[in-house]
């Protein structure tokens, strides 16, 4: 009984431990962002403009006040002010014009402008939760979390 008792005793530090690094690297993990996150406010964009379909008009806005681009096909969603337009290009196509210190794919069918996120949280799986400004909430998968972390990392 005494060794059962022991051995019990042993498991539990080792999986307490096992679960406190795992916790301390994901708590990294979110600090990492927050400092990018911190560094992307304060950002001075360039002039980039884009010209949003609106249902039958068009509308101009600027990259600075885009909240988020989400994927639809050979369009992309563009969200900013509470409002929503398309934009008859990929989303890839319009990763690369944006400012990678302000725009971040998130996603493989989201692309979120970083001065505009309010608040982190990390989820239990392994991603995070994003809430915007607007008060949106998106999810940061973790293929690229770690794509994210890497870039802010590089332009820090």
């Amino acid at each position: 009984p005494v060794a059962l008792l022991l051995y019990t005793a042993l498991i539990a530090v080792g999986l307490a431990a096992a679960h406190w690094r795992r916790a301390h690297e994901a708590q990294k993990r979110v600090d990492i962002l927050t400092e990018a996150l911190a560094a992307a406010r304060r950002v001075q964009p360039g002039a980039e403009r884009l010209l949003v379909s609106t249902g039958r008009s068009r509308t101009t806005v600027e990259a600075r006040e885009v909240d988020w681009f989400a994927s639809a096909g050979n369009y992309v969603v563009v969200n900013w002010n509470g409002r929503e337009g398309l934009i008859r290009e990929t989303l890839q196509a319009l990763e690369r014009r944006m400012d990678e210190r302000l725009f971040a794919r998130v996603h493989r069918s989201t692309l979120v402008n970083l001065a505009q996120v309010k608040d982190v949280q990390p989820l239990s799986d392994g991603s995070w939760r994003l809430t915007m400004e607007s008060g949106a909430e998106l999810v940061v998968s973790r293929t690229y979390r770690d794509v994210v972390l890497e870039r802010m990392g590089r332009s820090a």
